[in-house]
């Protein structure tokens, strides 16, 4: 899972800094950071 994030952040890293691509990233994060606490409330 961190290791899909990292290819993301390298990807969105190499298309370059508009505020477009940041926005992605920032959602990115956001996503990846609640799908564990799905995971734990619907299997834990």
């Amino acid at each position: 899972m961190q290791q899909l994030v990292n290819v993301f952040i390298l990807f969105f890293l190499n298309c370059g800094n508009s505020p477009l691509i940041f926005l992605k990233l920032q959602t990115l994060v956001t996503v990846s950071s609640l799908f564990p606490l799905l995971i734990m409330r619907y299997f834990g």
